[in-house]
């Protein structure tokens, strides 16, 4: 996977500065837009416990709403997935190093971000936006917000993607680099026994899909 970063140096006028101008030209595009239909941006970042936990709860529903749900893929409620996102980032709230960045307009929430971080580094984890709202980039607003947010509040660290970066999401970065996602058994042992459950898995699916379409 190809990640990426956004070096927090020289504060966030300079990086604008330097981005690309039909970056710039496209968010300027869309913030009158926005403006044209007389919706009201606001910004909240939720750090407290409860309030992430909310967050998360939010984040789920509206992914759950969009392509990622229909694909199978979103934080549903009650999934292994959601259960994992939400425990994490419950506990790094509770050292103060979880963040749910969401982007309202009006009373509609439009995208949020599950970032965590520590003393020098943010890592933005997933992002979803109601699809409804495409027109404005929602999410790209966001992102706009949350690097300001990283400049302000991490100068000197690094802003980190979880993501297999696009094209397009290259476009607001300074950096990157390729990454490899390895799998650690813990013992030789373990590695037969689950790679012959997800043959049985793949074998018994192919035989089942036969099957019902004989039947």
């Amino acid at each position: 996977a190809l990640t990426m970063n956004v070096v927090l140096n020289g504060g966030f006028a300079a990086y604008w500065a330097s981005r690309s101008k039909n970056l710039v030209h496209n968010m300027a595009r869309y913030g009158r837009r926005l403006k044209g239909d007389g919706l009201s941006p606001r910004l909240m970042c939720l750090t407290a416990p409860t309030e992430v936990d909310a967050g998360v709860e939010r984040y789920a529903l509206l992914e759950s709403k969009g392509w990622k749900g229909k694909a199978g893929t979103a934080l549903e409620r009650g999934g292994e997935q959601a259960e994992f996102y939400a425990e994490m980032m419950s506990r790094f709230a509770k050292s103060g190093d979880a963040m749910v960045f969401e982007l309202w307009f009006d009373n509609q929430l439009a995208a949020s971000r599950l970032v965590i971080s520590n003393d020098n580094m943010m890592i933005i984890l997933k992002t979803t936006y109601d699809e409804a709202l495409r027109q404005y980039a929602p999410s790209r607003m966001l992102l706009y917000e949350v690097i300001q947010y990283a400049f302000a509040n991490k100068a000197g660290g690094t802003l980190e993607f979880y993501t297999d970066a696009t094209t397009d999401q290259l476009s607001w970065a300074t950096g990157h680099r390729w990454v490899k996602h390895l799998t650690v058994y813990r013992s030789e042992f373990a590695a037969h026994t689950i790679k012959a459950g997800k043959y049985f898995r793949q074998s018994f699916g192919k035989q089942l899909s036969v099957a019902d379409v004989s039947g």
